[in-house]
């Protein structure tokens, strides 16, 4: 048996939180009130639950934030409310204000304490811990310094449990908080450096991709369904141990990553559609739909003529064939409609889960089907329409030196900035070196 732990990280991964529990709570038949009532023979809730002495089921996890309005009013207000630990809600009394440093100096250090002994006492829980997963947003300032400043304790204190975040990117040519190109790049420089895989998102993207369900059910696309997306994602990973099979997340890291700097991935799941929606769903359909540029989650393409996959992983659930899976795998590489480097012989990983995708009471809206797949990409045009927007938008503001006295005044130097552009121009080039079939230590870091 395996454990998983959770780390929600600032405002956005507090209400993120709230939409992973409430489907992984429906998922297992654990009520509002943490009490399995339906005994499920196929599911095994000591994955991400631990349960107490009077059988109810907490959740295994954290939330973090550095004010605590948030947490009062979507963890502790919510009708989950009780199955929360208090002693796992931590927060300070000074918000970081869309600043990286202050969140990372300030705010943590308030906190750093009570983060050590929750995050150890959640360990001490479990009897094989095998992976924590932070959820978060780079684009202000605790989700962004406070998160790295987090990982960095959490990556001391478990130096080989894997390591994985959910982030919420700005979205291509958008800047909603004025300081976020300084969050964001000083978020990727750092953080990368600490998880073994960084699955990312952008709301703009997010929202297009569900807005003929919510329209169909007229409704509002707004961020708690958008945040279903993420719960969805994140429950069909944790899928395989929690319904009686293999734990595949390891697996998945190594296929993901090949190189320590090149951990970025994106999600793409299909299908998604609403109760009404009819569609032919076989292994082929799925599995062809789920390489098209817009599934993703993140505003990518990867129809480009230079583009290449360097690995992906596909999970299926459902009652699916895996020989329909590889034969409709190997028909779409013969024919050249997916594309890898010639440097990695397999590049695609499969595995399968019988429990098919649901989805819990407030989001009904969207259609259970029959067999899904969730797809993790790491593609060579991933960074460049990500990071290089984000890289350009920061240019504009660091070359007038605008705002940067905020990050100084707080314990950062004009040098960390200079730095961090560097350390991802960096990785630019690496992912411009695969192309060619050039090995990433031959790259001038």
């Amino acid at each position: 048996m395996v454990e998983k732990i959770s780390l929600h990280v600032g405002q956005a991964g507090v209400q993120i939180g709230y939409s992973v529990w409430s489907l992984l709570t429906y998922e297992e038949g654990i009520t509002k009130r943490g009490f399995d009532e339906y005994a499920q023979d196929d599911v095994v809730h000591d994955v991400c639950f631990q349960e107490k002495a009077d059988g109810k089921w907490i959740p295994r996890t954290m939330f973090l934030d550095s004010e605590k309005v948030v947490i009062d009013e979507k963890i502790c207000g919510s009708d989950m409310g009780s199955i929360f630990a208090e002693e796992f809600q931590i927060s300070c009394y000074e918000d970081s204000a869309n600043c990286y440093a202050r969140g990372k100096f300030s705010n943590y250090l308030e906190m750093q304490e009570d983060c050590m002994v929750a995050v150890r006492r959640l360990s001490e829980q479990c009897n094989r811990l095998t992976s924590l997963t932070q959820f978060g947003s780079f684009n202000g300032g605790c989700g962004s310094g406070t998160a790295n400043a987090f990982l960095t304790t959490v990556r001391d204190m478990f130096p080989k449990t894997q390591l994985n975040a959910h982030t919420i990117l700005a979205a291509k040519d958008t800047v909603d908080i004025i300081t976020q190109p300084y969050n964001n790049v000083l978020g990727f420089a750092e953080g990368n450096s600490l998880v073994d895989a960084r699955y990312c998102y952008d709301n703009q993207t997010m929202s297009q991709r569900i807005q003929h369900i919510m329209k169909a059910a007229f409704k509002p696309v707004n961020h708690g369904s958008m945040n279903h997306l993420i719960a969805m994602v994140y429950s069909t990973l944790t899928a395989s141990p929690r319904f009686m099979s293999s734990d595949t997340e390891p697996t998945m890291g190594i296929n993901l990553t090949p190189f320590p700097s090149l951990c970025m991935t994106t999600p793409a799941l299909v299908p998604l559609g609403h109760p009404r929606s009819r569609c032919l769903l076989t292994e082929y359909s799925i599995t062809y739909d789920a390489f098209l540029s817009n599934h993703e989650m993140t505003n990518v393409d990867f129809l480009t003529v230079t583009g290449r996959y360097v690995s992906c992983v596909l999970l299926y659930r459902g009652n699916v064939q895996l020989k329909r899976v590889s034969d409709a795998i190997h028909e779409m590489r013969t024919n050249r409609q997916i594309m890898f480097v010639d440097w990695i012989p397999t590049g695609v990983k499969v595995a399968s889960t019988s429990k098919r995708l649901t989805h819990d009471e407030d989001n009904q809206h969207f259609n259970n089907p029959m067999k899904s797949v969730l797809k993790i990409s790491n593609h060579t045009s991933l960074f460049s329409d990500i990071v290089t927007p984000i890289l350009q938008n920061f240019s504009k503001l660091f070359s007038n030196r605008s705002y940067v006295h905020w990050y100084v005044t707080e314990g950062m130097t004009e040098g960390e900035f200079i730095e961090a552009e560097e350390n991802l121009q960096a990785a630019d080039a690496t992912y411009r070196a695969l192309l060619q079939g050039v090995e990433e230590e031959d790259v001038d870091p």
